[in-house]
């Protein structure tokens, strides 16, 4: 299972964007942006049929980041994020 977020923003979506390279082209976090980088992440079709939880349901990165990783471990595949 992918541990949770753990640390800095900004390291932890890097962790997620290498554990999922496998999957094409993913979105860079540009400033402190979470919600509209976790939305752009699930933009890619084969990512998407993990119903990814929606960020704008949170208002804590860790708190939807503890929810991404759950979706994330349904991934075949997807190496686990070190964070």
């Amino acid at each position: 299972m992918i541990p949770p977020p753990a640390g800095e923003l900004q390291q932890w979506t890097a962790d997620v964007l290498l554990s999922l390279l496998q999957y094409g082209i993913l979105p860079v976090l540009n400033e402190d942006d979470w919600q509209r980088w976790g939305v752009g992440l699930f933009d890619a079709p084969q990512l998407a049929v993990y119903h990814p939880p929606n960020p704008y349901d949170y208002s804590d990165w860790r708190e939807w980041g503890a929810a991404l990783t759950t979706a994330l471990a349904a991934i075949p595949g997807a190496n686990r994020v070190a964070i």
